[in-house]
């Protein structure tokens, strides 16, 4: 717990490379998203590339106000919440045998819903972190 709170950029790191090494075979496949009537259509390598990506920057912000007093719970909640959320997603996607289609669901939509949640916390924390005085 401790090193969660403490050096929550790790974590993040960690989690970006391996979900890379994870979906990196898989590069050639293709991720069709349809939302309504509209489908957007992704390889693997790119969503891989996008989504480390993403963790590894927000892994550098953390890494930037890291002498800042960050709330702990809303880090812990943060970096966990967004590790589960995005692995899961990752593994359903790393044991399709072909390309792998995504509906629109319920569940895709309280997925996504949960993680923009954990986002707001995520921009509320560094924002608190950066007004508050030391």
């Amino acid at each position: 717990m401790k090193t969660l709170s403490r050096k929550p950029h790790l974590i993040l790191w960690i989690v970006a490379i391996i979900l890379f090494l994870i979906l990196l075979p898989k590069g050639s496949k293709t991720l069709d998203i349809q939302l309504h009537d509209t489908y957007f259509v992704f390889s693997f390598l790119q969503y891989a590339g996008i989504l480390s990506l993403f963790l590894i920057l927000q892994g550098v912000v953390y890494r930037l106000v890291i002498n800042r007093k960050l709330i702990n719970w809303m880090t812990v909640v943060h970096v966990v919440g967004t590790c589960l959320l995005v692995s899961i997603f990752v593994i359903n996607l790393a044991i399709q045998d072909n390309n792998y289609y995504l509906p629109s669901s319920p569940s895709l939509a309280l997925g996504v819903l949960l993680f923009l949640i954990l986002q707001l916390l995520y921009i509320a924390n560094i924002t608190i972190a950066l007004i508050k005085k030391r």
